[in-house]
């Protein structure tokens, strides 16, 4: 029931299966790709074991278990900064910089580390490099390695080049698990290339990233592709929005693309990349990416795309116009402070400062793209102590006011009290602090929009005598039609009996159906045999439904 290959080389590249047979009959197994790479000194970083804690090839401390002093560098790689880079975990088994993730070549990793607090010069980046060998001019490879980061640190950035171009470009590792890397197939113009991984970090904050497993894997000729990245499987968007879609594939060069919407072709969209720009209701629809080359071709998985149209004046914390985030110190145009007790004449809601606590390193959740937080300050350490009113405004003219449906989340320091329609509260639940978003609703039920203007107003308090006070917001779905559009529309009645559950729902009409999903955002399914009233077994942790017609 095991199968071993002592050397593997070239000749053993393929795809292997058992087949287990018994008195009743047999079965085969999955099948388990084998891929073997180039010959590379030391490519999962077993070749050493480093003595001295925590792992530097330079200097270390040492512990209780361990001998402080240098290890030695790493075979096989040439490294930047020795003092700053190394293997764990080191021979006792510590692993301060390999903290998460199961690793998954070997027992241990390299690490760069870049600029530590402590420093008294900052060092933004480090590098890792390896001439690599045999390749022949012409022929065809790719990249493969797997990536990390420490956890308990802020997250690095990380770049791939072979020779003088980039692999893999510059990204943000976040820590957890392990995460399987492909550069894209390119063709060999010499018999070496420098191999070179470049870990960035801001300075005078300590970054670790963590590389296993380095292969560079030759493509023979008529090889199909294969998908290694898909487009993603489902988003939602507003009217208006840019969308980008791209895949990933391995396989023999020269590639044709061509994208399908709900199986159908996509006039010009010949590319690796679709941009779909000011989007409409009308682009909705399941996105895939046929792939073709001389050994076959390949259709990636569809990605779901769900537009909703916007509610007019209706944005995110922290962001323009176009919904591009905002810089640091901007005044946000969608947000005031109607009630600042700080600052009582102040009206203006301010991107706060990302590059310092509680923003930069937690515990505050991260700015993102397409939201940051906003404060009466660039930087609220002083914040005073009582009630914010942050307050945005929707233009419903020419829009049906019933139809009008929310769907957001928000987080807030210290937490967050009430959102108000018009001045009147929606009673969605409180936010209890900063960590963590808590999701809200307002629609027909809960709150009452008129035709023209309407306020929505978010209530935070600072219980804390020394600062720190803001919010952050998003909108995650938002739907309003035309003036005239709402009918006798469907009220859904959800009533519980330990974990069973009765759903029903008042307002009936032909076309009507239940719907289900795991996350607000969906992607939403109809529920199997669902009639009015349907009984179900609560099972997880959250079920959202809802009736579409």
């Amino acid at each position: 029931n095991t199968y071993s290959i002592p050397a593997a080389g070239i000749q053993n590249v393929g795809n292997y299966d058992v087949i287990a047979s018994n008195s009743m009959g047999s079965v085969t197994s999955l099948v388990a790709r084998l891929v073997v790479g180039l010959p590379l000194l030391n490519p999962s970083f077993e070749v050493d074991s480093f003595l001295s804690w925590p792992g530097y090839s330079g200097d270390n401390p040492g512990n209780a278990n361990t001998p402080a002093g240098p290890n030695i560098p790493i075979t096989g790689w040439t490294q930047s900064a020795p003092e700053r880079s190394g293997i764990n975990p080191v021979s006792d088994g510590g692993s301060p910089f390999a903290d998460n993730g199961t690793i998954p070549n070997g027992k241990q990793v390299a690490f760069l580390q870049t600029s530590n607090p402590t420093d008294s010069t900052d060092q933004l980046s480090q590098t890792l490099s390896q001439t690599v060998t045999g390749l022949t001019v012409g022929s065809q490879y790719y990249l493969h390695y797997y990536e990390n980061s420490r956890a308990a640190t802020l997250p690095p950035t990380l770049e791939a080049a072979l020779g003088s171009s980039i692999a893999v470009p510059a990204h943000t590792v976040p820590s957890g698990n392990y995460r399987e890397v492909f550069s894209d197939v390119f063709s060999a113009a010499s018999t070496s290339l420098d191999l070179t991984f470049t870990a960035s970090g801001p300075a005078q904050k300590d970054t670790t990233a963590l590389i296993d497993n380095v292969a560079i894997v030759s493509v023979a000729s008529g090889t199909a592709p294969v998908v290694i990245r898909n487009p993603a499987t489902a988003s939602v968007h507003f009217t208006g929005d840019k969308i980008t879609l791209s895949a990933q594939l391995i396989g023999s060069l020269p590639f044709s693309y061509q994208w399908l919407k709900n199986g159908s072709p996509i006039v010009n969209a010949t590319n690796v990349t679709l941009t779909l720009n000011n989007i409409q209701t009308t682009a909705a629809g399941d996105y895939s990416l046929k792939v073709s080359n001389s050994g076959g071709s390949v259709t990636t998985p569809a990605a779901t795309l769900t537009i909703y149209p916007a509610v007019p004046g209706l944005f995110n914390t922290g962001v323009d116009s176009n919904r591009v985030a905002l810089a640091d110190g901007e005044i946000d145009p969608h947000f005031q402070l109607i009630v600042n007790p700080g600052m009582e004449d102040s009206t203006s809601a301010i991107v706060e400062d990302s590059t310092t606590f509680p923003i930069v390193a937690g515990p505050w959740l991260p700015n993102t793209a397409i939201s940051k937080w906003i404060g009466p300050e660039l930087n609220t350490v002083n914040g005073a102590v009582g009630l914010f009113t942050y307050r945005t405004v929707i233009d419903l003219t020419n829009l049906d006011p019933q139809s009008v449906v929310i769907l957001g989340q928000w987080a807030t320091d210290n937490a967050g009290r009430n959102i108000l329609v018009n001045g009147v509260s929606t009673g969605n639940p409180e936010n209890p602090g900063f960590s963590a978003y808590t999701p809200f609703a307002i629609y027909g039920t809960n709150t009452t929009f008129v035709a023209g203007t309407n306020s929505i107003d978010f209530v935070v308090e600072n219980v804390d005598a020394v600062g720190y006070t803001g919010l952050k917001m998003e909108i995650l779905q938002s739907n309003v039609l035309p003036a005239g559009s709402t009918g006798t529309g469907a009220t859904l009645h959800i009533t519980r009996n330990g974990t069973s559950l009765s759903i029903s729902w008042t307002g009936t009409a032909a076309g009507q159906k239940l719907q289900s999903a795991t996350d607000i955002q969906g992607p939403w399914t109809d529920v199997p045999n669902a009639t009015n009233p349907y009984s179900t077994t609560a099972v997880g942790t959250k079920m959202f439904f809802r009736v579409a017609q």
